[in-house]
């Protein structure tokens, strides 16, 4: 007879992450940010057909597009990564300091 093996459930743990808001302006004070702490080349800022800013971060996975409203966070072993707003708020909160 088989065994059916199920899906656990899990919790993240309590982390506390980097993280700007990208407002479709701030692309310098966000690249400046990253730049002490990722290579250089590894993020950057593309300009659209309407000629609107979007930060491009070339992640583990492949190329990651930050849009205006959108979050770009340091994750807990120095990497970059884009975040959407309604995830970004329903997974963190400020921390006060």
């Amino acid at each position: 007879m088989e065994t059916k093996v199920h899906p656990q459930r899990y919790r993240k743990k309590p982390i506390e992450i980097e993280a700007m808001r990208f407002d479709g302006s701030n692309e310098d004070d966000i690249l400046s940010w990253a730049s002490g702490h990722e290579d250089p080349e590894a993020m950057w800022i593309q300009t659209t057909l309407d000629g609107s800013h979007e930060i491009v971060i070339a992640t583990s996975t492949g190329l990651a597009t930050v849009h205006p409203g959108w979050w770009v966070c340091k994750g807990v072993e120095s990497e970059f990564y884009p975040c959407k707003p309604s995830i970004f708020e329903a997974t963190y909160e400020a921390v006060d300091g």
